[in-house]
Parts: structure tokens; sequence; C-alpha cells
């Protein structure tokens, strides 16, 4: 193997190992988690196919149902294993790696793929998304696949490229909609790659087009429920919340947020992101001057500081997992940077790029360390627990009122994976007991004021139902997703 070669495979095993090192304390069973894979195995389990996702966080309607598509991949793989999905998502993460490295190469060459590949592998997002199994998650390798594919597109002029970077776009919108404002890249590759013509556009159009006919074939069956709540609330109720309230004054947003947001893509610390984005903006200044910026990376500055002005519009609370599309964005335009530094002097290029890395890995190893899985842990110890006392059983669980999602969702997945769950099984209730408001059952596992198991076996389902005990199974989670809706 030729040297290039060899520090191209030595950098994915690198990143292949800070991504699952100490895995077993960094992967999340919160409710959001344990309720999409428990879509995902009962629609595999019946053969069900799901035409919407989960609820969007902006307002009352659903994405698209692709998302468990893709987790019913590695569910179908291996339904016995419980981690199947999260491992999935986060060998997502490594072959990330691997085509940043190759778009870097077809854009500059060699070395500014072994840059790429190096910001890439120790980038703290990327670290801490892979492992994290949320809609969000995979719009990183989506963006990335569309930013390839207008790569492609302006080198061969070949019209498929054209329509694969629609598809990927419409796909990860359709999945999340931070993906939408990708639709900035396709704008941009538009304009200066000429492509106005029609039927050239109906390439693009194809591509954005397909992924969204699920929740279409959806909404013609439930009264347009999802397209009339989403232009309600995009033309009426996001105007409710003032940009002011959200603190998303300019000054602050692009004084404070953005540098620091692109810090923990790459750079560790703040004051690095801020000598990456100011660098940035002197770099392509001058290269505008100079004419020496090509046609791709033009694309990819100019759809970055758009998007990150649409991000600035948008009217929601900004966490770290909305931005998971600028991923590629922001570790292509820091490479272009550490890349054109090095070549006007290697000193300081190389500097900036040892700087870079050592600030992201002391970011990293807090991360990688992770911390301990609570939900788990309980979910564990519940079963290791009905194990022992109810030996051959099978069962069923209840939740009083439905308040401790977060415990029974997880729970319920747990022993599904390991085959002890059966709607007609021994009936389990999980609550949290208030010391004040004790419950008369008998007792399994845990002591008032926490969570505790109860033996609700000899009620009958009218009792329990009566009593607010609510029964938790794979099929009730999906049907309260997918089929919910009641035609007016």
């Amino acid at each position: 193997m030729k040297k290039y070669e060899i520090l191209c495979v030595l950098i994915v095993v690198i990143a292949i190992s800070m991504r699952f090192v100490n895995y077993e304390h960094r992967w999340g069973l919160a409710y959001d988690q344990a309720h999409d894979a428990l879509v995902a195995r009962y629609a595999v389990q019946a053969g069900k196919i799901p035409l919407v996702g989960p609820f969007s966080s902006a307002g009352p309607f659903q994405t698209g149902g692709e998302w468990y598509w893709f987790l019913m991949i590695p569910t179908a793989i291996y339904p016995g294993y419980i981690l199947s999905p999260w491992i999935f998502m986060t060998m997502l993460y490594c072959v990330f790696v691997v085509v940043i490295m190759r778009g870097a190469y077809l854009l500059e060459g060699r070395f500014f793929a072994v840059i790429v590949g190096l910001l890439a592998t120790v980038s703290t997002a990327q670290i801490a998304q892979g492992v994290n199994l949320t809609n969000q998650s995979p719009q990183a390798f989506f963006a990335l696949l569309s930013i390839y594919a207008m790569v492609k597109l302006i080198q061969t002029k070949k019209n498929i490229f054209l329509f694969f970077m629609g598809f990927c776009i419409g796909l990860a919108g359709s999945i999340h909609l931070q993906g939408v404002a990708l639709l900035a890249m396709a704008f941009f590759t538009i304009v200066f790659t000429k492509s106005i013509k029609i039927k050239v556009l109906l390439w693009l159009f194809l591509g954005l087009f397909l992924p969204v006919i699920p929740i279409l074939i959806y909404d013609m069956g439930h009264d347009m429920f999802n397209i009339k709540n989403m232009f309600q609330y995009y033309l009426h109720d996001q105007y409710k919340i003032s940009l002011d309230v959200l603190g998303r004054r300019w000054l602050t947003y692009g004084g404070k947020f953005i540098p620091t947001s692109w810090s923990y893509v790459i750079g560790g610390y703040p004051i690095l992101g801020y000598v990456q984005v100011v660098g940035l903006f002197l770099f392509f200044g001058y290269g505008l001057l100079k004419k020496f910026i090509s046609k791709p990376f033009l694309i990819i500055f100019l759809s970055t500081a758009v998007m990150f002005t649409i991000l600035r519009y948008t009217r929601t609370p900004l966490f770290d997992s909305y931005l998971v599309f600028l991923h590629p964005f922001i570790l292509l335009l820091s490479g272009y940077f550490v890349y054109r530094l090095t070549k006007i002097h290697k000193i300081l290029g190389f500097t900036l790029l040892l700087i870079l890395i050592m600030g992201s890995i002391l970011r990293d190893i807090p991360e990688m360390k992770g911390g301990y899985n609570y939900s788990y842990d309980t979910s564990y110890r519940f079963v290791q627990t009905l194990k022992q006392k109810f030996p051959n059983k099978h069962f069923v669980i209840y939740d009083k009122n439905i308040n401790i999602k977060d415990k029974s969702f997880p729970l319920v997945l747990y022993l599904d994976s390991l085959g002890m769950l059966d709607k007609k099984g021994y009936k389990i209730g999980l609550t949290l007991e208030l010391v004040e408001h004790k419950i008369l059952y008998p007792r399994v596992l845990g002591e008032p004021g926490g969570y505790v198991l109860f033996d609700i076996n000899g009620i009958e389902t009218h009792e329990l139902k009566a009593d607010n005990w609510s029964i938790v199974t794979p099929e009730e989670v999906y049907r309260s997703t997918e089929e919910w809706y009641t035609k007016r």
C-alpha cells in the first residue's frame, strides 16, 4: 500500500476507536431514543411501513417516515440485540469520515483529504452525535452526500448528480426539518453551474420530491393534517415567539453563537472558533479578489453563510443537535483554511492544524469517558429482578398515568430485545411512587420516593384502566405514532 492509503486507513481506524471507546457508558437511552427504536421494532415484527416520523419540536406536525425505515435496517438484521440501531448510527459516523475524505480528495487532492480526515476524526460534535439515536443524527451524512453530489456535478456535468443532490436534501428535510436549509446549496449550485433549463431542473425537483411521497400518502388519508399544520406554523404560529426573547440579536448570534458552535464541531475552544470564522471571511474575501477560490468552495462558503442566517431567524431554541447538517460544511471550510494557510506559510498552517486537533481532543476526552447510563442501568436492574422473581415468564408492562416514559419505554425495549415481552404476559406496573401517596399493590422492587415495580397480575384490565394504568407495548407505541389520527 502507498503512504497515502496507509495514512487514510490509520485515520479511519482512529475515528472508529474514538467513536466506540467506552461505548457502554455513552450510548443514549432516553425516552425519544427508546420510543423510536420501539416503533422500528414493531414495524419489522408486524411487516408495516411507517409513513410518518416523530412529531416535530417546532409544531403539531410529523416528519417523514424514512427515519423509522432507517432504524428498521439494523433492527431487522439483528433484532435480538438492543444496541443494533445505535451501533448502526455510530458506524454511519465512521463512514462519514471515509466519505468526507473522498470528497476532499476530489476537491483538492491527497494532502487536503488527510487534513479534513484528521479534523473529522477528532470532531467533538461528530463523536457526541454518533451515539445519539435521534432523527437529527443522520443529517450530517446526508448533507455530506449532497456536497459530494454537488462536486461530482461540477466535475462531470452529469444531471444524475443533480438528482442525487436533490434526493439527499429532500431526505434530510423529511427526516428532520433542519435539512430544509440545505436548499441554499441547491440554489447556489443551480446559479453557479447555470443549470436553469427546465429539463435540468426537473432532475433536482424529482430528487427533492421523492422523499416527500410517504408523508403525502399519509396526509391524503388523514385530512392533510401535517401539511396544513406545517403551513399554519410557518406562516403564523412561529411569529408568536419573538427573536429577542430567544436572544437572537445579530451581535450575540454572530459574535458568540456562531464561533462557539463552530468550535464544538472543530477546535474545542471558543477562541479557536473566532480564529476560524474571522480567518475564513478574510481569506475568502481575499480569494475572491484574487480569483483563486474554486466554484465548489464558493458554493460551500456561500451556502454555509446563508444557512447560518436561516438558523438565526428560526424561532426555536438552538441546540447543538440542530446544527448537525452543518458539520460537513464546517469541517471542509476549516480544512480548506488550514490547507491554504500551509501553502502560504507551512509552519503557521501546521501549527493551526495541530492546535485545532489538540483543542478538539481535550474536549473529546470527557465526551469519550461518558457518564453513568442511568436509563439502561435501571432497565437492566428491573429485568434482572423480574428474571429472578418470575423465572421463565413473559411480561407486559403498565405505566401509571404514562408519566415516566423515560423509564417504561426503555424497559419495554429491553424486554422485547430479550424476547421476554408478551401483551398477554405477566402484568407488571412501573411508576414513580411518591412518599405521601403509597400504592397498595404487591411491591416487586423499589421503595416510596423512587421508581417502583408492582405485581399487578391479579388485577383485571378494566380495573387497571380505571386506576390510570396504561399498557406499554411496541404495538401501542407504534399505534400512538402512526395510527393515532381519527378522520373527522
